[in-house]
């Protein structure tokens, strides 16, 4: 979490999370940008539930600005009870254990990214 939100880091620019409710535990991460992360979710990420941060820049110089922004993940294939309840339980945890963003993407699929 901290190399993400290094305006500098890396090797990693987003880093996405299994929930819990006390940890960040980490599930994947990378550096190919939010076009790698949309990919890993489409091949392995249909049945997760799933929180994470993304960096990205624009501009260079003293002109480079950079933005952060969480992504809420609930793959297509999630359902039933235990995964509303795990939801419930564990998203403002999850929210509050990663911190400040520029603003937030729920997703359902990988097109949402």
């Amino acid at each position: 979490l901290a190399v993400v939100r290094d305006e500098k880091g890396t090797p990693f620019n987003w880093v996405l999370f299994t929930p819990s409710k006390d940890s960040l535990e980490v599930w994947d991460a990378g550096s190919g940008s939010v076009m790698e992360m949309g990919r890993l979710l489409e091949t392995k990420g249909s049945d997760k539930l799933l929180y994470g941060l993304s960096r990205v820049a624009f501009g260079s110089g003293n002109m480079r600005r950079q933005y952060w922004f969480k992504t809420d993940w609930k793959g297509e294939n999630c359902s039933g009870v235990k995964l509303i309840k795990l939801k419930r339980d564990c998203e403002k945890p999850m929210q509050d254990m990663i911190g400040a963003s520029s603003f937030n993407i729920a997703c359902h699929e990988p097109s949402d990214i």
